[in-house]
């Protein structure tokens, strides 16, 4: 494939759908592979940051809590 500067970021994707779709199962295959593992590990990433996520946030609300901070405690005078 040559290199075009003056083709824009739309008709490259543009080409590069057409020449997707000119591609048969068998040709597809390994890239579609390639994307469904991307997504499970993806899907299995986020999985783990929510559960940490979760878990950060109850600890400084126990920690909070523990301390005794007031930060809902505020006095308007």
């Amino acid at each position: 494939m040559r290199v075009c500067a003056h083709i824009y970021t739309g008709e490259v994707g543009k080409l590069l759908g057409a020449k997707w779709k000119e591609l048969d199962e068998e040709e597809k295959k390994p890239y579609v592979d390639l994307a469904n593992k991307d997504k499970t590990r993806a899907e299995n990433e986020k999985a783990s940051y929510d559960k940490s996520a979760k878990k950060a946030a109850a600890a400084a609300a126990a920690a909070a809590a523990a301390s005794g901070s007031g930060e809902d405690d505020e006095d308007d005078d």
